[in-house]
């Protein structure tokens, strides 16, 4: 092997050893460079992790504090939970404590914007009823003031008004009272159908007792007009929509098994009387229904029964 081939490897490695310690300097700048990056990802992740754990461990802890309040006492701490969630919203950003907290603020504006609607709507209801209970009261008494036999001269003026007061207000007091007295002035006229219309009406505005009298003067009404099945189904109305008002209840049956009899259904009155019989005893109504019951049976018009 001649001289040359032998100092080749040689050269060789000579060459690596060089090329070695050339790059020995960037290698480990690169490693330390690599090294550093690990480092401050390290703080950097521990840092927001904490920073996480402490702002949701803050934001439960308001939370807390918040809901431990009765609802209709929380406008006593709001001066200091509502800064605190403002405070996490703005520095937590779309952590979850930051979003959390806009939540809780969004929560508090919503609740505060429903009652302040309420408490307007609230209001201006109050002052309608006041006003509108102010205004029936004023046309009642000069409706009151004038005798019976002279009103003819102010109802031009005063029917309009309780029209108007009647459509307007609904089932409020001012207008169920106007429906009430427009009623009245159609039975002092004998004007029975539209009593009748004006008390049905009345007793679809009206709760318990007003209505079941509304609907018994209905009844009336339809007597008067010698439409007995109306009467007679809407004293069973009363009856069975109204039974605790024990003023109307019993009479309102008595009325039916009555009608009952005059049309000639004994069975229908029989049925009527035991019911009011059994479901009001001490009543003196249904001291009268027995009455009727042992007439009925006396003239043999519940034979086969």
């Amino acid at each position: 092997m001649s001289d040359a081939q032998n100092r080749d490897p040689v050269h060789l490695a000579e060459a690596v050893g060089h090329a070695v310690t050339r790059l020995r300097v960037p290698l480990l700048a690169l490693l330390a460079l690599v090294a550093v990056v690990l480092i401050v990802t390290l703080v950097v992740t521990e840092r927001r992790r904490a920073l996480l754990e402490s702002s949701t461990v803050l934001i439960e802890e308001v939370e807390r504090r918040w809901l431990a309040v009765p609802v209709d006492e929380r406008a006593s701490i709001e001066d200091e939970v509502v800064p605190q969630l403002e405070m996490i919203a703005r520095r937590h950003g779309s952590r979850y404590a930051g979003r959390r907290a806009l939540q809780m603020l969004a929560l508090l504006a919503l609740v505060a914007v429903v009652l302040i609607v309420t408490l307007v709507v609230t209001e201006r209801r109050r002052a309608l009823l006041e006003s509108s209970t102010v205004l029936i009261e004023e046309v009642e008494r000069r409706w009151l003031a004038v005798p019976v036999d002279e009103r003819a001269s102010i109802e031009d003026e005063v029917v309009p008004q309780l029209e108007m007061i009647a459509r307007r207000h609904g089932s409020r007091y001012a207008g169920r009272r106007a429906l009430q007295m427009l009623a009245g002035r159609h039975v002092d006229r004998q004007e029975w159908q539209e009593a009748a219309d004006l008390f049905r009406e009345l007793a679809g505005r009206s709760t318990g007792y007003l209505a079941a009298l509304a609907l018994s003067n209905a009844a009336v009404a339809h007597e008067e007009l010698g439409d007995r099945d109306t009467a007679a189904s809407l004293y069973g109305e009363v009856a069975s929509r109204y039974p605790d008002e024990m003023a109307l209840a019993p009479r309102a049956l008595f009325a039916q098994a009555r009608l009952e009899e005059e049309r000639g259904d004994s069975a229908a009155a029989n049925d009527a009387y035991a019911a009011l019989e059994a479901a009001y005893p001490a009543s003196r109504w249904s001291l009268l229904a027995r009455n009727r019951l042992i007439y009925l049976r006396a003239t043999g018009a519940l034979d086969g029964r």
